[in-house]
């Protein structure tokens, strides 16, 4: 409770919970030196490493047909990921279907499976 009290001094409305303050008192008790979050198994955060973006452009270059799936699911990253690392990074747009519809009408849609 006296950690609490100094909280709401300091920080006022902007302070954390009561509960949350008690579980960092309680983690630095046990020894932690720091509120950093531990290290975690699995995918990496930022999957936009230059390693990545090297593997993404010599997929495309090897396969221009390459759906964005395949290439997400090769190298084990988001489709999103992929459609950011193809067009933020390597500058290579999505090509875009023309759907013809009756009388005249034109409908343009994204395809945001294939490269070319």
């Amino acid at each position: 409770m006296k950690f609490f009290r100094k909280f709401i001094k300091v920080y006022g409305d902007s302070s954390p919970s009561f509960s949350t303050i008690k579980k960092w008192a309680a983690e630095f008790k046990r020894g932690r030196t720091s509120l950093e979050g531990d290290p975690r198994e699995g995918r990496p955060k930022n999957a936009t490493t230059p390693e990545i973006i090297e593997q993404v452009h010599d997929m495309v270059l090897d396969d221009r047909r390459m759906k964005v799936r395949e290439i997400a699911e090769s190298i084990g990253i988001s489709k999103e990921r992929v459609g950011y690392i193809l067009h933020e990074e390597l500058d290579i747009t999505l090509s875009v279907s023309v759907c013809f519809s009756p009388p005249g009408m034109i409908i343009r849609e994204p395809i945001s499976n294939s490269i070319a």
